[in-house]
C-alpha cells in the first residue's frame, strides 16, 4: 500500500505545479477556438443546403467550347464544299454558286467591314451615262497627260503632236493652244510629256522632255517662266492641295524636286529612286508620293522631317508605274503586269 500513497502523492504534485507562461494559456484557447471557426466557415462554402456538396453541371463549362468547335466545323465544311459547287455551276444556275466572300464575311473585324462598306458606297454613287459623256478629238495623236482645273469647267491636255490644249467643258470648244516652235524660245524644243494647274487656277505648268518646266498664266497661257535643273525628262507635275505655291517635279534622272510659284524659284531635292520616276501624287500634307517603275519601290516622301518611307511591291512585280492618293492614309498602285 505504500506504493499507491507514493504514486497519489506524485500525481497530486503534477497537477499542482504550474507552467512556466500560464498566461499564453487561454490565447492557445482563443486561438484554437479561431482556427475551429474558420475551419467550419471554409466547411460551409463547400456545403450547400442541409450539409450537402452543390456540384456545378459540366454542360455549363462545355457550352463555349462545344459552340466555338461547332462554329469551326460548320466552316471547314462549307469551304470544302466550294470547290465542289463550282464544278457543279457549270450546269447549274448561278444561284446555287457559293460566294466565299459571303462564308469570310462573318471572320472579318467590324473595322474591315467599316472599310469595305464605306469604299464600296464611294464607288456606288459614280454613275456614268451616255447623256454625260461627250468626246472631243483636238489633238492629231494620243493624248499624254490630262490636268481638270478645280472649278471643273476647263480642261488641258498635252499630246505626242507637241501641242498643249485648253478646252472649256461648258461651252464644249477649244479655248487656245500652244503649239512646240524651235524657233520660239518660250515655248518646249522637244515633247510636252506633262502638265498641271494650280488650285487656284493661276498657274499652268508643262514639264517636256528638252528637261525644263514652264509656267504660264492660265487664263491668257502667257509664259511667266522657266525652271531648271532636271538633267532628264521630266515625268510628271503635282501640286499641293490648297497650296498653289508649292510644287513638285519628277524626272528620269530618278530625282524630285520642289518649287515656289511665290518666290518663283528652286526649293530642294529628294534622292531614293534606283530607276525613273513615272508619276507623282499629292494631297494636303506636306508628303509626296511616288513610284519608282523597275526598282519595284512606292516612296512617300515627308517634306518637314527630311525623310521617307519605302513601301516594296510584292516579289513577282515587274514594275510600279502609276500611283494615286485615295486619302491622307491610303494609296493604290499600278504595275505593268495588270
Amino acid at each position: 500500500m505504500p506504493i499507491a500513497r507514493g504514486l497519489k502523492r506524485k500525481n497530486k504534485t503534477l497537477l499542482k505545479k504550474k507552467p512556466r507562461n500560464a498566461k499564453d494559456i487561454p490565447k492557445q484557447k482563443k486561438l484554437r477556438k479561431n482556427d475551429d471557426e474558420e475551419i467550419s466557415s471554409s466547411e460551409d462554402d463547400f456545403s450547400g443546403d442541409g450539409g450537402h456538396y452543390s456540384e456545378h453541371s459540366e454542360e455549363e463549362y462545355e457550352e463555349p467550347q462545344v459552340t466555338v468547335s461547332e462554329q469551326a466545323k460548320k466552316l471547314l465544311d462549307d469551304l470544302s464544299k466550294v470547290p465542289a459547287r463550282a464544278e457543279e455551276s457549270e450546269s447549274e444556275s448561278d444561284e446555287d454558286d457559293v460566294d466565299i466572300d459571303t462564308i469570310a464575311r462573318p471572320l472579318k473585324r467590324p473595322e474591315q467591314l467599316r472599310e469595305e462598306i464605306a469604299h464600296k458606297k464611294m464607288a456606288d454613287l459614280v454613275f456614268i451615262n451616255d447623256e454625260t459623256v461627250f468626246r472631243y478629238r483636238p489633238h492629231r495623236f494620243s493624248p499624254i497627260c490630262i490636268a481638270v482645273s478645280s472649278t471643273g469647267n476647263f480642261v488641258v491636255s498635252c499630246s505626242k503632236d507637241g501641242t498643249v490644249v485648253k478646252f472649256d467643258v461648258k461651252l464644249h470648244k477649244k479655248c487656245a493652244q500652244l503649239s512646240s516652235d524651235k524657233k520660239d524660245p518660250k515655248f518646249h524644243k522637244g515633247l510636252v510629256t506633262c502638265v498641271a494647274i494650280s488650285p487656284d487656277d493661276k498657274y499652268l505648268v508643262t514639264g517636256g522632255a528638252d528637261q525644263i518646266i514652264k509656267v504660264w498664266n492660265f487664263e491668257t497661257l502667257a509664259h511667266i517662266k522657266d525652271f531648271a535643273g532636271h538633267r532628264g525628262a521630266i515625268t510628271s507635275l503635282v501640286f499641293r492641295h490648297n497650296f498653289s505655291g508649292q510644287l513638285f517635279s519628277a524626272s528620269k534622272d530618278r530625282s524630285i524636286k520642289a518649287w515656289s510659284l511665290d518666290e518663283m524659284g528652286f526649293v530642294d531635292t529628294m534622292y531614293g529612286h534606283q530607276d525613273i520616276i513615272p508619276q507623282l501624287d499629292m494631297l494636303s500634307r506636306n508628303r509626296v508620293l511616288s513610284c519608282g517603275a523597275q526598282d519595284r519601290t512606292v516612296r512617300l516622301f515627308k517634306i518637314a522631317e527630311e525623310s521617307h518611307l519605302v513601301f516594296n511591291g510584292y516579289a513577282d512585280a515587274i514594275s510600279i508605274d502609276t500611283i494615286a492618293m485615295i486619302n491622307e492614309d491610303h494609296f493604290v498602285s499600278g504595275s505593268i503586269d495588270g
